[in-house]
């Protein structure tokens, strides 16, 4: 019903929006109001309003293609010798605004050669500039930007990938596929082959350090014994016993304590 959109104060008539309004869903309303006087008898009269709706750029363009959904590898294929003005692919999007809001525009952003590859303004084919040659590199990479014309403008991106081929066979697709998988697989291989370098020499370390702590340990406890051997053994019995036979006969002479520093050495 109309009252979920609008509703209209029955005191100063002021009309409201009761809810957003989208363009692309609703675009006019028509409604009608009543004017009633409080005397008697009560006089009224009718008016019919019409409201509408005003686009907003609210929507940023969707790509169809490539399709930005598609994560798997895929490249335009354009032959070696291709001549200037060869169309290597077209980048196709939409906008769901309406009016002079759904104009779009197509930008080269970032290409791995400005010499060789152009994108149409309105059209967005992907075109080549000059003749291709043996010296070209046979990937590139383009990016994209597709704006609309609303203020502030929006924007959608996507990235072209471009394969420069002799023949366009399977054999050669599946090459280049297969390429792009052992690259990444070589990556992979250079970070399991740095992480176990890592791990091997943190356990190492951590034996190394174990093994000193407890040769330390072995040393300490054998001086330990050795020391409280030395204080109980036969040299500490015979020292006392001389001590006390010299103190009986007062004859402790000057030498003695030398003598039991040697004994006990």
């Amino acid at each position: 019903p109309l009252s979920h959109f609008i509703s209209i104060n029955p005191d100063s008539g002021n009309v409201f929006a009761v809810r957003h309004f989208d363009y692309e869903q609703y675009r006019e309303f028509t409604c009608l109001v009543q004017a009633r006087d409080s005397g008697t008898p009560t006089l009224s009269s009718n008016a019919t309003i019409k409201l509408y709706i005003i686009d907003q750029n609210d929507n940023s363009p969707t790509l169809l293609h490539p399709s930005p959904n598609d994560s798997s590898f895929s490249a335009e294929i354009v032959p070696r010798n291709a001549e200037a003005g060869y169309v290597v692919s077209k980048v196709i999007a939409v906008d769901a605004d309406s009016g002079q809001n759904a104009w779009l525009s197509f930008h080269l952003q970032k290409v791995s050669d400005q010499s060789l590859f152009s994108v149409g303004l309105h059209t967005g084919e992907i075109r080549t500039i000059r003749k291709m040659t043996e010296r070209d590199n046979t990937r590139h990479t383009l990016i994209v930007v597709v704006k609309d014309n609303g203020q502030p403008s929006l924007s959608a991106t996507t990235t072209v990938k471009i394969v420069a081929a002799e023949n366009f066979s399977g054999h050669y697709l599946e090459n280049t596929d297969k390429e792009q998988v052992d690259e990444f697989d070589s990556s992979l291989t250079i970070y399991l082959i740095i992480s176990l370098a890592v791990v091997t020499f943190l356990f190492l370390a951590s034996i190394i350090l174990l093994l000193t702590l407890k040769a330390y340990k072995i040393k300490k406890s054998k001086h330990d014994s050795a020391a409280d051997q030395n204080l109980h053994g036969p040299n500490i019995m015979s020292v006392r016993t001389n001590y006390l036979n010299s103190l009986a006969r007062g004859t402790l002479h000057q030498g003695y304590f030398h003598e039991i520093q040697t004994k006990m050495d």
